[in-house]
C-alpha cells in the first residue's frame, strides 16, 4: 500500500469512527477503499480493496474479486455514478459474513486509471434499531424513509470524492471534524421533517432555531414545554390560542417568551417558518399526508425531536444524538466482556446493576471500574 492510500485509508478511519461514535457506539464504522481498473490499464490489471490495519473488516473471496472485475469492463455507456455503487455493494452483500453488515459507497472518483470509491460499512443490527421515519411520504424535496444516521452517512461520503483525490498529509486534520458532521446530519434531518410538512425544499433552519431556544433563559427559569411543526390548518391540530400576527422563528427572543405557553398543557404550533398559536394534537396524524412533529424542549440547552410517538433525535447543546432508551445494559455487557474477558457472569451482573444505579442519579456521577478497588 502506498503512502497516501495508507494516509487516506488512516484519516477515512478515524473521521468515520469519531462520526458513528459519537451518535451510536454499536454503529461500528470501518471503511473500505475499493479501485476498480477502468482506462489506460492493462486488461490483467486486479481492482484493488484496501483497509487500514487498525480497522479490520469481515473477508472477502474470489467471487468478490472476479466481480469488480466484472464491473471494470462495463460499457462506457453503463459507467456512471450511480452504477459502479451499486454494483460494489452487489458484490460485497455476496461475501461471507456480509449479511451483519450495512454497506455504504461513495460516488467514484477516477485516480490514475481507475475508478476509486470509498466503502462505509456499519452493523446491521445496530443500523436497525436507530429509530427513522418509515412511514413519512417520500418527496421530491426530501430523501424516503431516513434518520439521523442515514444523514450522518450522507455528509460522510460527500466529503470522500475530494479526499480521495487530495489526501491530506494529516490524516487528523484532512477531514471535516465529526462535530461539523453530525451538525450537518442533525440540521437536514429537522429541515426534512419541515420539508414533509409543507411539502417544500428542505431549506428551513429549525435546528438552529431549537438550539437557540434551549439555551436561551427567560426570568431564569428552566427551558421547558413543546412545540408541534405541522401545516397550518392540520385535521388533527387544534388551534385553541391563534396568534394575530405569527411570529417568525427568527425572532428568539419572542419565540423564548411564547414557550411559556405551552406550560399549561398546550403546544406552540408553528408551521416550520413562524408560530402562529398555540394548541394540541387532537389524535394520531397516521394516514395523513403531512405528518405532525413534536420538538420537547426537555433540559437547559436540550431538545428532542418526535414523530409519532418515537423520539428521532436528542440535542443537547448543538451536539446531535440517537435516543438511547433507558440503560443500554447488552451493549455495557459487550464492552465488558471485551475489555475485562477473565470477569465472571455474577462481576458482570453487579457491575451492570452498578452502572444502571449511576445513570439513573438525578445530576449524574462518575463510575470507574478498577481492578484494585476495594470490596
Amino acid at each position: 500500500m502506498d503512502p497516501r492510500t495508507n494516509r487516506f485509508l488512516a484519516g477515512a478511519n478515524l473521521a468515520a469512527h469519531g462520526l458513528f461514535q459519537a451518535i451510536a457506539p454499536a454503529l461500528d464504522a470501518r471503511v473500505l477503499r475499493v479501485a476498480i481498473p477502468w482506462d489506460h490499464l492493462p486488461l490483467q490489471a486486479e481492482p484493488l480493496v484496501e483497509h487500514h490495519e487498525d480497522f479490520p473488516t469481515p473477508c472477502w473471496d474470489a467471487a468478490f474479486l472476479q466481480d469488480l472485475r466484472a464491473l471494470g469492463r462495463l460499457a462506457p455507456a453503463a459507467r456512471s455514478a450511480a452504477v459502479v455503487p451499486q454494483r460494489i455493494r452487489t458484490a460485497i452483500a455476496r461475501c461471507a459474513g456480509a449479511e451483519h453488515f450495512v454497506h455504504c459507497c461513495s460516488p467514484p472518483v477516477p485516480i490514475d486509471g481507475a475508478l476509486v470509491c470509498v466503502v462505509l460499512q456499519l452493523r446491521k443490527a445496530a443500523y436497525a434499531a436507530v429509530p427513522r421515519l418509515g412511514e413519512a411520504p417520500q418527496l421530491p424535496h426530501a430523501p424516503g424513509p431516513c434518520s439521523l444516521v442515514d444523514h450522518a452517512i450522507s455528509a460522510y461520503l460527500a466529503d470522500c470524492p475530494g479526499e480521495l483525490q487530495n489526501p491530506a498529509t494529516d490524516p487528523v486534520r484532512g477531514w471535516k471534524p465529526a462535530t461539523e458532521m453530525l451538525r450537518a446530519a442533525g440540521w437536514a434531518l429537522a429541515a426534512q421533517a419541515v420539508a414533509l410538512t409543507t411539502e417544500g425544499p428542505m431549506d428551513a433552519d429549525l435546528f438552529s432555531v431549537c438550539t437557540a431556544l434551549a439555551s436561551t433563559p427567560y426570568e431564569k427559569r428552566e427551558v421547558r414545554g413543546s412545540m408541534l411543526v405541522s401545516a397550518r390548518l392540520h385535521p388533527h391540530v387544534e388551534v385553541v390560542v391563534a396568534l394575530r400576527d405569527a411570529v417568525p422563528l427568527t425572532d428568539v427572543q419572542a419565540a423564548r417568551k411564547l414557550l411559556q405557553l405551552s406550560g399549561t398543557g398546550l403546544a406552540l404550533l408553528c408551521d416550520g417558518h413562524a408560530i402562529y398559536g398555540a394548541g394540541t394534537v387532537t389524535r394520531g396524524d397516521a394516514g395523513h399526508a403531512q405528518p405532525v412533529f413534536t420538538i420537547q424542549f426537555t433540559h437547559p440547552g436540550t431538545w428532542e425531536l418526535w414523530h409519532q410517538e418515537q423520539p428521532l433525535m436528542v440535542v443537547s447543546y448543538g451536539h446531535p444524538q440517537v435516543p438511547t432508551p433507558g440503560f443500554p445494559e447488552a451493549e455495557m455487557r459487550q464492552h465488558l466482556a471485551r475489555l475485562f474477558g477473565s470477569l465472571g457472569p455474577e462481576a458482570h451482573e453487579h457491575l451492570c446493576s452498578l452502572a444502571q444505579a449511576a445513570c439513573a442519579q438525578p445530576h449524574g456521577t462518575t463510575f470507574i471500574i478498577s481492578p484494585g478497588a476495594q470490596h
